[in-house]
């Protein structure tokens, strides 16, 4: 089982991709927009490297509770943690206007 996993999830726009970019050059296996039900799969699999898995409201299938639900089942023999990113609304509303795509939600 991998030594560490952090589930990186938040706001779209404020910084969850780059921070899963930080952690790729930090040695850990990072995994974008996994869909929810590859999550228990992911999780399992013998990978040697610590792994970044980022996950949110736009992933498929998304329920937090499930999830939640996943993670204390799992945590007794895993080391996993949840990151959070959010971000000022007037913040994000910048960022999506320089990119001129509209924000997903």
């Amino acid at each position: 089982m991998p030594s560490r996993i952090l589930l990186i999830t938040g706001l779209s726009g404020a910084g969850r991709t780059s921070a899963l970019k930080i952690l790729e050059d930090f040695g850990f296996e990072a995994i974008d927009n996994l869909p929810v039900f590859l999550l228990p799969n992911v999780i399992e699999k013998r990978i040697k490297k610590n792994l970044a898995l980022g996950i949110d409201i736009r992933s498929r299938d998304f329920d937090a509770k499930k999830i939640v639900s996943l993670i204390n089942k799992k945590k007794k023999g895993i080391d996993i943690s949840v990151v959070f990113f959010d971000c000022d609304n007037q913040k994000l509303i910048n960022r999506y206007d320089e990119s001129r795509r509209l924000h997903p939600l």
